[in-house]
């Protein structure tokens, strides 16, 4: 079994230096990337919002001329079935219920 420890240099006597930074710097260094961060994920969520909204209206718009066109398919089949049926029309597909 291979360890992950980090290996030792007998001659330096002691152990390896950390690899990670002092936590004073990291702590300057986060507030700065914190507000670099947090104006990023403003501009992100504003651009996904207006995304989703383009792709509501989009659908919207959509949706509203699918019912429109249904709409006029069922205007133009009943208006038959309410003048009234004649045996040929029946014959040709025409159906009322």
């Amino acid at each position: 079994m291979t360890s992950t420890r980090p290996k030792q240099d007998p001659a330096k006597g002691g152990r390896k230096a950390s690899q990670f930074p002092d936590s004073a710097s990291v702590a300057t260094a986060n507030v700065a990337s914190d507000t670099l961060d947090a104006s990023l994920l403003q501009s992100m969520m504003e651009s996904l919002k207006n995304d989703i909204f383009g792709k509501i209206d989009a659908s919207a718009a959509n949706l509203h001329s699918e019912i429109l066109s249904v709409r006029q398919e069922l205007k133009s089949s009943v208006e038959p079935c309410s003048r009234g049926t004649r045996s040929d029309d029946v014959r040709s597909g025409a159906s009322c219920y």
